[in-house]
């Protein structure tokens, strides 16, 4: 009795022994098809068959585990011209926890900036220099962006800020060239503020003494005729 009851037990035991490393197997081999598949596109993404990557990344995005596929496939989007849908992943992924925020919004940043919202590309760039002050690239693109929309001052601090933080680029010359004009055209635009100011203040001027004058000259008109309205009085 005892000794078909340890064979129950066994055969039991073994079932559950089977199950249990299928069950392991298949999870095994579940999350290695889905790391592959962040593997697979993150390498066609670095063979540049970007359209090839594309549902790779996708699929690793849904489970949820590969963050920085977000990065790839919002690259992948852009080189294939769908600019749209690059600045759409780049802000879902901006919601996501664990992803690399700076480069999503300087991605971000230069799609909108690639389609001439250099208003939007500023604000994108901004938020990549926020989440890392130290981060070169989005300083260089921002002060572009603003140069696009004619804010050369704001524009001539960022290409200072850039050279501060990347003083070896190669591009340093160039850039110094460009500071060295937007240099001119502060000292430019100050002393035409500073006329502008000036003039302002002599218009507000004249206006005041005019003011007085026209108050005075009815404080007088009223005096008069108070004095005019005793004489009357007086008289009759």
């Amino acid at each position: 009795m005892l000794k078909s009851t340890d064979n129950k037990m066994m055969s039991i035991y073994r079932k559950f022994k089977k199950f249990f490393c299928f069950s392991f197997l298949l999870f095994a081999f579940n999350s290695f098809a889905q790391n592959d598949d962040f593997l697979q596109g993150e390498n066609l993404f670095k063979e540049n068959r970007v359209e090839e990557a594309v549902p790779f990344l996708k699929s690793a995005i849904s489970t949820g585990k590969f963050p920085k596929a977000y990065n790839y496939l919002a690259l992948c989007y852009e080189k294939m011209g769908l600019l749209k849908e690059s600045l759409e992943v780049c802000t879902e992924g901006m919601k996501v926890s664990g992803t690399d925020k700076k480069v999503l919004a300087f991605n971000a940043g230069n799609v909108c900036f690639a389609m001439e919202d250099f208003y939007s590309a500023e604000k994108w760039y901004s938020l990549a220099i926020a989440a890392n002050r130290l981060y070169a690239p989005p300083v260089l693109n921002r002060a572009n962006a603003e140069l696009k929309q004619e804010k050369y001052i704001a524009s001539l601090e960022d290409y200072k800020l850039y050279l501060d933080l990347s003083p070896n680029d190669r591009q340093k010359p160039e850039i110094e060239q460009l500071i060295s004009l937007l240099e001119g055209f502060k000292k430019t635009e100050e002393e035409r503020l500073a006329e502008e100011n000036r003039k302002e203040e002599e218009r507000l001027a004249e206006e005041r003494r005019k003011e007085e004058e026209r108050l005075a000259e009815e404080r007088r008109k009223e005096e008069e005729r108070l004095a005019e309205e005793r004489r009357l009085a007086e008289e009759a």
